[in-house]
């Protein structure tokens, strides 16, 4: 293991202040000919964000840490080989990422640069340049997802209402697991997305294909074979299709910016066996890792066809999670980095800073930990690409306004939500399955004056637009300071029966505690 005293020393010293942008090279070595496209994409990271650089043997998380409290840089990433990068060592980045200071929620953005070698490294930043050259505009948005049903079908000019506003137009592609001419509908969408901005994904599915198939399969035991690398994705009679990693080789894509929610979509090399890919993978009587063949990685394959970014799970996860991104990155043009940073911060937030994942080791039996489900799904999602890079402009939303004024050396926070579909509605990170629908707005304490205030006493009422009362309580309120602001996270939540996809008007009144 490195020793921190070891990690560039010339870069180091008893008085290094805050920095805006770092550079890990992650177990990469001069010297090893395949590793010098992702040194020089690292080196080409450096120079566009001012950047500093040190290296890390992908082990000490003793030294990164020592690194990181040194540095406290706002953005941070990691370039690695596909073999270094799995969902273990991501769960340790993570949790450490929240540790920085005393506050509940991540302290740095950060995002992996990757690829199958490290020339598709190098094609990876030349993607995100040209992603960063076109601004923050609007362009082509592509929903593909699976459906329950018997026939597949286009939605012309339906993309989400928030990427209308913020100058978007596309379709939605639906492939229907009951339709036999399927295959139609799968060739019109795949050649669509040549010209995408945007690219969501949603489905079942694992590391290798999106399924065309439905996802109950995997509770029929009799259809289960044990765990074998050579049998992983045998479908001898046709029963189980798949939206195949290969396929997506065969495109040239314009560097759009890639969501996916299907589970372990982002996986590069090593690839845990979970229950939710059995129908495919097989079963295991333990924890047993796959290695994944380059050609056969969606996100690799995802890459190659010359996506500029990836935000992706890494294993399980639920594919709302994508949906929810979208949202606040939309509302507030956020950065990716930011982007995928809202999602662990929920989680972090319903875990009130004390989140617990589970770490099983290769060969060990199974055996559940004290892991909450949905929170360990959220904390799977990376980001595959520039934290820095900022695709979207800020839009407001007509779904949900927020209004923020001081008073009295306290503050009311107005919530105005319009009646149906909201994608962080759904308390998915919580665990209160009583009243698990919720609003949930972050404020922005300096803006109001607010940022000394050590905390806050809340009060909520909420009412429907009629004036009927509605049963929001208080359920969070917690400060987050981060790259010198200081936000507060508020949260209220009712049982769902009484609230979900109705108009409401929620009032925070804050005081100073």
């Amino acid at each position: 293991m490195l020793n921190a005293a070891l990690l560039l020393p010339a870069l180091l010293s008893p008085n290094a202040g805050p920095g805006d942008y770092l550079v890990v090279r992650v177990a990469l070595d001069a010297a090893r000919a395949s590793d010098r496209g992702y040194l020089a994409a690292a080196a080409k990271a450096a120079e566009r964000h001012h950047a500093t650089t040190i290296d890390w043997d992908g082990d000490d998380f003793v030294a990164l840490d020592h690194e990181l409290q040194q540095r406290q840089p706002e953005n941070v990433l990691f370039v690695l080989r596909p073999e270094s990068l799995d969902v273990m060592r991501h769960r340790r980045i993570l949790l450490l990422s929240s540790r920085l200071d005393d506050d509940w929620f991540v302290d740095f953005a950060f995002g992996y640069l990757t690829a199958e070698d490290g020339a598709g490294c190098e094609k990876l930043w030349q993607h995100i340049e040209q992603r960063r050259e076109r601004g923050a505009h609007g362009g082509v948005w592509l929903d593909l997802a699976v459906a329950s049903m018997d026939r597949s079908a286009v939605y012309s000019g339906a993309v989400p209402e928030l990427a209308k506003a913020a100058g978007f137009h596309g379709d939605q592609y639906y492939f229907g697991t009951g339709d036999a001419e399927r295959e139609t509908m799968v060739a019109l969408a795949l050649a669509a997305t040549a010209m995408s901005d945007v690219l969501h994904f949603s489905g079942n599915g694992d590391t290798e294909g999106i399924w065309l198939f439905p996802g109950e399969r995997n509770r029929d035991r009799d259809k289960h074979w044990p765990y074998a690398a050579a049998r992983v994705g045998e479908d001898q009679d046709g029963a189980m299709p798949r939206l195949l990693a290969p396929r997506f080789r065969e495109l040239t894509w314009q560097a759009p910016i890639v969501w996916s929610g299907t589970c372990h979509s982002g996986a590069v090399d090593r690839v845990f066996v979970e229950g939710d890919i059995v129908s495919t993978f097989g079963r295991t009587d333990c924890t047993t890792v796959h290695r994944l063949a380059p050609t056969h990685s969606l996100a690799l394959s995802w890459l190659a066809a010359g996506a500029a970014g990836l935000i992706v799970p890494i294993a399980a996860n639920h594919g709302l999670s994508a949906a929810m991104e979208i949202d606040f990155t939309l509302q507030h043009g956020s950065s990716l980095g930011e982007a995928i940073k809202s999602t662990w911060d929920d989680v972090l937030l319903q875990a009130e800073g004390k989140l617990v994942l589970d770490f099983p080791v290769e060969g060990e039996p199974h055996r559940r930990g004290e892991e909450k489900v949905m929170q360990g799904g959220g904390a799977n999602r990376v980001l595959i690409g520039d934290p820095a890079l900022r695709p979207f402009a800020a839009t407001p939303s007509a779904a949900e306004q927020v209004v923020a004024a001081a008073d009295g050396g306290g503050a009311t926070v107005t919530v105005t939500r319009a009646a149906g579909f909201s994608p962080r509605g759904w308390d998915m990170y919580g665990v209160d399955r009583t009243r698990d629908w919720r609003v949930l707005v972050r404020v922005d304490l300096d803006a109001l004056g607010l940022a000394a205030v050590p905390g806050f006493a809340v009060e909520v009422k909420a009412a429907t637009p009629d004036g009927q009362d509605l049963p929001f309580t208080r359920q969070r309120c917690a400060i987050e300071h981060h790259a010198g602001r200081t936000w507060l996270h508020l949260q209220a939540n009712a049982a769902r029966a009484a609230v979900e996809r109705k108009a409401a008007r929620v009032v925070f009144t804050l005081r100073p505690r």
